[in-house]
């Protein structure tokens, strides 16, 4: 049994994803940008420990993203080694009915 698929829903499935990190980054950037208003407001130890929870946060962030799109580049290229694969077997298959002899 062989393994199929379909290049238009690896595209579709790539596409999904590459819009759900859009999605969750501006959720990231707005939550940052209210949770940034308050920076004012701490002093002292407060204020680095709120500097330092917000590198923490900024990083996760990057890291998410980062994530993601390494998922939607590795559909894509799946996708493209799909395409190569499926195009070289069509050639041999080619290649071989036009050498084939057949005596009858």
């Amino acid at each position: 049994m062989g393994l199929s698929a379909d290049r238009a829903q690896i595209d579709a499935s790539a596409n999904h994803v590459e819009s759900v990190r859009d999605n969750v980054d501006g959720q990231i950037a707005q939550i940052r940008s209210l949770v940034e208003g308050s920076r004012a407001s701490w002093k002292g130890e407060a204020q680095t420990a709120f500097a330092n929870l917000m590198e923490r946060y900024d990083a996760s962030a990057r890291k998410q993203s980062t994530a993601l799109t390494t998922i939607i580049e590795n559909i894509r290229e799946g996708n493209k080694g799909y395409d190569t694969t499926e195009q070289a077997s069509l050639q041999a298959i080619n290649n071989a009915g036009q050498s084939a002899t057949l005596d009858m």
